[in-house]
């Protein structure tokens, strides 16, 4: 990809859902596609939990950390998958 994000957002130029916000939206999407964003092709694969959130962790009455579980999804990811993955919503 090389820093290039591109997407076909020419559908938000005919649906009439958009009309009172598709100038912003379409003003946000032309700035977000100029930035020079670092690409994540090249980064190495670690070991990595990849599900690690308040849900996984074993926490003492105490609030001492007493261990991790639920590594089903655990394996060889790019070292920003565990970083990336952190932001989903916990429920």
């Amino acid at each position: 990809m090389n820093g290039e994000i591109g997407a076909d957002i020419s559908f938000l130029l005919n649906e009439n859902i958009f009309e009172p916000v598709r100038d912003d939206m379409m003003k946000s999407i032309e700035e977000f596609q100029k930035l020079n964003l670092p690409s994540f092709d090249n980064m190495p694969n670690v070991f990595t939990h990849n599900d690690l959130g308040v849900q996984n962790l074993i926490v003492s009455d105490d609030n001492k950390k007493k261990g991790i579980i639920d590594w089903e999804w655990a394996g060889s990811y790019p070292i920003c998958e565990e970083y990336f993955r952190s932001y989903k919503p916990i429920i």
